[in-house]
């Protein structure tokens, strides 16, 4: 990005939001403009959509554990639009949820008790977008920190479950499309990678406090 983008909170914001969405419209068109709206189609747009909010959540689940690991320019920037950063997953997400309900519509499905914990996180997602600016902060203090790191692990354990759930699957349906093996595997190590990161941040920064207190 450009030097006034970098230095524009809203610029960054502005550019992340345009990506989430024109990179969901070239989804769409890439799977809607031949097959139209089949249930192969919608079905393969929700889990495109789903790949693309993980990609904006990795640098918000990751990237204080990064900074603090490998502290430079690139890392400090993620840790200054980390806000940025999850408000554009959260509209990328709200795009995946489009996606799902579009595809519940094509296969006259509807939601159930078993995706009840998805749709916690997605309220979890509104919460934290939600309470994304200074005010909430200073106003919520600890609680703010309780609801968005909670919020920050469901999400993880979602992804998580859901990439550990289509390899230990794979292939083990008829209608198992967008399937390949190496590619769920690829996601599973990302999102594994990002927690790994935040486990060896945390050990580290306990370590260095339990060495200053028994200086």
């Amino acid at each position: 990005m450009s030097a006034s983008v970098n230095r524009n909170p809203y610029l960054v914001a502005f550019v992340l939001f345009m990506m989430a969405i024109i990179l969901s419209v070239i989804l769409a068109a890439w799977q809607f403009a031949a097959a139209g709206l089949t249930e192969n189609s919608t079905q393969l747009f929700t889990r495109y959509t789903a790949r693309l909010s993980c990609l904006f959540f990795l640098p918000v689940f990751a990237g204080q554990a990064l900074y603090q690991l490998i502290p430079n320019e690139r890392t400090r920037w993620l840790i200054r639009y980390r806000r940025q950063f999850g408000l554009a997953f959260a509209l990328a997400h709200v795009i995946h949820l489009f996606a799902i309900v579009l595809h519940f519509d094509v296969i006259d499905a509807c939601f159930t008790t078993e995706d009840i914990p998805a749709l916690l996180i997605y309220l979890f997602i509104g919460v934290m977008a939600v309470t994304s600016n200074s005010f909430s902060v200073k106003t919520l203090g600890a609680g703010w920190r309780a609801i968005h790191k909670i919020g920050l692990y469901g999400i993880f354990v979602g992804f998580f479950s859901t990439y550990l759930g289509r390899i230990q699957s794979h292939g083990t349906y008829e209608s198992d499309i967008a399937g390949d093996l190496w590619l769920y595997m690829v996601l599973f190590l990302l999102v594994t990678c990002a927690w790994l990161l935040r486990l060896v941040a945390f050990w580290l920064k306990h370590r260095e406090r339990t060495l200053t207190a028994s200086a």
